[in-house]
């Protein structure tokens, strides 16, 4: 096949062609723009990393504390031997026994501990998602505790609107039938309040006096 002269004017302009200054400072500009967005992505990416990071030490720090205060719980279980056949072996105790404040007290103060943890819960879905071993142990637990211990399941009735709703309907499921009356989810919504973990102190010290209130600060005594 011969080449033409039109063929070679063609391959001259294709290999000897020069870029004007306005194209060259578009190719300049559009390699920036790549390179900018490049490292936009990677800078994003390396947020999303770090974030995620820190929410899993949020989370860790926070069950920490959860499991610190169930020590507690423990704790004072291990000194008050004598409350045990109330919350372990499903034992009913009456409102003349000695030891009747000292369990409702017992008493108040694992429902608080257990309504914290519920509302905290949420807060965790790492290490306490609903699908996973961790979960399920606690809610097992809890079953266990309502139960096998007559006396929560009584006092969680008599002030079940200081709890929420999703809570009181959990516990009644484990507790014997009837023990726990149905709630009324609108007042109970505007009297729930969520104890915090700093509150517990005030508990550890009011312990001995076997007083069954807990500080007025931990109520939310806004009108219904």
């Amino acid at each position: 096949m011969s080449v033409t002269p039109a063929h070679r004017h063609i391959h001259k302009l294709i290999a000897f062609r020069r870029f004007s200054p306005p194209e060259v400072l578009n190719a300049v500009f559009s390699v920036l723009g790549l390179l900018s967005l490049y490292f936009l992505l990677e800078q994003t990416r390396g947020t999303f990393v770090q974030a995620q990071h820190l929410a899993r030490s949020v989370e860790s720090s926070a069950y920490q504390s959860i499991t610190s205060e169930l020590l507690e719980l423990h704790k004072l279980h291990l000194e008050h031997p004598e409350l045990r056949p109330y919350f372990r072996n499903g034992r009913e105790i009456r409102p003349d026994d000695p030891n009747y404040s000292k369990a409702v007290v017992l008493a108040e103060f694992q429902l608080d501990f257990f309504d914290s943890f519920w509302v905290q819960s949420e807060q965790m879905p790492n290490i306490l998602g609903h699908e996973g071993a961790a979960w399920k142990s606690w809610v097992t637990y809890m079953r266990d505790s309502f139960a096998l211990s007559p006396i929560m399941c009584r006092h969680l009735d008599s002030i079940k609107v200081w709890y929420t709703p999703q809570f009181v309907a959990f516990a009644k499921a484990s507790c014997l039938p009837g023990v726990i009356s149905e709630v009324d989810e609108t007042r109970a919504n505007s009297h729930h309040r969520s104890v915090s973990f700093s509150q517990w102190k005030w508990w550890r010290n009011r312990w001995t006096s076997g007083a069954s209130r807990r500080p007025a600060a931990s109520r939310n005594t806004s009108p219904a």
